[in-house]
């Protein structure tokens, strides 16, 4: 059922005069709804039924009279991305995608073919119903959420356990045999190089905030290291021209020099004029 016609039989049954009104109303109720569940509670009607969350990443809830688990089939999730004759998706112009009715309506209503259809994986549930998912024509790219499928798996966050590697790679070599696009998420550059080379296409990398707070740690450390490399070369030059010696053998400027040339740009720090310490 859409939205549309959820409202409008809403509105008959609460015997409401305006369609504004039971617009009012139903979108007050889901949104009171959706704050309930998100807090993690449950949502009980005498006579009627129970609303609850059962397993956020694989994306299912439950009949509220029967009990019965409910699944978003990928080939709805295909049919409601493209308006007809490929899918059926809300024909409103008056949003985003069609520039808030600023595009042309034609051209926004043929633009859908063109559209990528990505579906992501996140739970044990996804998992199980690989082979069913990657059969659904109209399927251009999979994409992977380590994070949440970490969880589903029972180790939250431990994105590089074996139980996450192995399914992610499962679902990596599965959707290559059937020609279908890859894609997962990662903040990390050793994860990046690993799912390349396993043919992973489309790699999501970190966040705006994450990139923009790596972006402004490595510019604090450049500034507190700025005027540190000309002092590691003055106190290396007094450290060794005056007390630098082996078994009564005392360094040449040609030595010297070529100990400034290999340390001058290491990740060593001077903490005092006789002392070198070096960091791991």
């Amino acid at each position: 059922m859409t939205k549309k016609e959820f409202v409008e039989l809403f509105g008959a049954k609460a015997e409401l005069k305006t369609k504004v009104e039971a617009e009012k109303l139903t979108k007050a109720f889901l949104e009171t709804l959706e704050e309930v569940l998100v807090k993690g509670d449950s949502v009980a009607f005498i006579g009627f039924g129970k609303f609850e969350v059962t397993e956020r990443a694989a994306r299912t809830c439950r009949n509220p009279q029967t009990g019965e688990e409910m699944k978003v089939e990928a080939k709805k999730a295909v049919k409601y991305a493209r308006f007809y004759p490929y899918g059926e998706r809300g024909v409103c112009r008056f949003v985003s995608a069609a520039d808030y009715s600023a595009k042309d309506r034609n051209e926004y209503f043929k633009s859908s073919k063109d559209l990528l259809v990505i579906l992501q994986l996140e739970g044990v549930q996804a998992i199980s119903n690989l082979d069913e998912i990657l059969e659904v024509e109209g399927i251009d790219i999979i994409f992977i959420g380590p994070y949440d499928l970490s969880q589903s798996l029972g180790v939250p966050g431990d994105i590089k356990n074996p139980k996450v590697l192995n399914a992610m790679i499962n679902i990596v070599e599965k959707a290559k045999e059937k020609n279908i696009v890859v894609g997962t998420f990662t903040d990390d550059y050793e994860m990046v190089t690993k799912w390349k080379n396993m043919g992973v296409q489309y790699i999501s990398y970190s966040t705006d905030s994450g990139m923009f707070y790596d972006y402004s740690r490595d510019v604090y450390n450049a500034l507190r290291m700025c005027g540190e490399k000309e002092k590691k070369s003055l106190v290396l030059d007094s450290t060794l021209s005056n007390g630098g010696q082996v078994i009564d053998w005392k360094y040449s400027d040609k030595d010297i020099k070529f100990i400034l040339d290999k340390l001058e740009n290491s990740k060593i720090e001077f903490s005092s004029l006789s002392k070198i310490n070096f960091r791991s």
